[in-house]
C-alpha cells in the first residue's frame, strides 16, 4: 500500500495545477490546460529563433542515443 500511496504523490507534484495564457487569464482545468499547451507548441512549431546556436546531428544523434 505504502508503494502506491508513493505513486500518488509524486504525480500530484509533478502536474500543472495553474497555467497563465498570454491575456493574463488563469486556466486550471485540464482541458483549459492542455488546449492552451497545444495551441503554444503547435504555433511554435516552424519558428526560426536567433537565439539558438546551430547544432550538428552528430551531436543531437549522441545525446539522443540514436544510430
Amino acid at each position: 500500500m505504502r508503494g502506491s500511496c508513493l505513486v500518488a504523490v509524486r504525480q500530484r507534484a509533478n502536474s500543472i495545477r495553474v497555467l497563465q495564457d498570454s491575456q493574463g487569464s488563469n486556466l486550471d482545468t485540464f482541458e483549459s490546460i492542455s488546449g492552451e499547451l497545444v495551441r503554444f507548441f503547435s504555433g511554435s512549431l516552424g519558428v526560426v529563433d536567433d537565439n539558438v546556436e546551430l547544432v550538428y546531428d552528430d551531436l543531437l544523434k549522441e545525446l539522443l542515443g540514436v544510430d
